[in-house]
């Protein structure tokens, strides 16, 4: 078997992480780093592609830090996505490598990832909602319970594979989030 790239993204509260799940070669991870297989010893080039929810592509050379014999992931910050904070929404990253093993053979290698994104929509209905926890408005009330619902709506369809219908509900809460400071 040869190398199987493999990578995963997790959101954290300004940023998101890549890691390499690739792991090394083992006999119960016959696709992993390590002989047989290329070691990232071997990589020449390594580029990180990052579509956006607003299908904006951004090239990062993530070459020689990611990745790396040791698993350490690699952060992306905002500015790295001409952003101010990491929008909620779909990202689709796409990791390529290239080099040349100890033979002296040429490789590409290539892993994709979907993460979706929500702790900016779900900051700024957090905030919304605490402002007007106590209100005795009825209006008011309703609209903090369909905030909410929205916001497990959400949670659901991203954890059921729904990733259309979470951009939608997404879309619908940043139209209710733009008064929103949620950066810090």
């Amino acid at each position: 078997m040869s190398l199987q790239l493999k990578i995963s993204a997790i959101e954290e509260n300004k940023s998101f992480v890549v890691t390499d799940c690739t792991g090394k070669y083992s006999s119960s991870n016959q696709g992993g780093f390590g002989a047989p297989n290329i070691q990232t010893s071997d990589i020449e080039t390594s580029i990180l592609f990052i579509t956006t929810p607003d299908k904006t592509e951004f090239q990062i050379n993530v070459y020689p830090d990611f990745p790396n014999k040791d698993g350490i992931a690699y952060e992306i910050l905002p500015y790295m996505l001409n952003m101010q904070e990491i929008e909620s929404g779909e990202y689709n990253l796409k990791l390529v490598i290239t080099g040349t093993d100890k033979k002296g053979v040429k490789f590409t290698k290539t892993a994709y990832h979907t993460q979706f994104m929500t702790k900016t929509v779900s900051c700024c209905i957090d905030k919304i909602i605490s402002k007007n926890i106590g209100t005795t408005d009825k209006l008011k009330k309703q609209e903090m319970i369909e905030l909410n619902d929205l916001l497990k709506s959400l949670e659901y369809s991203i954890d059921c594979g729904r990733m259309n219908r979470a951009t939608k509900i997404v879309d619908l809460l940043k139209e209710t989030c733009s008064c929103c400071d949620c950066k810090n």
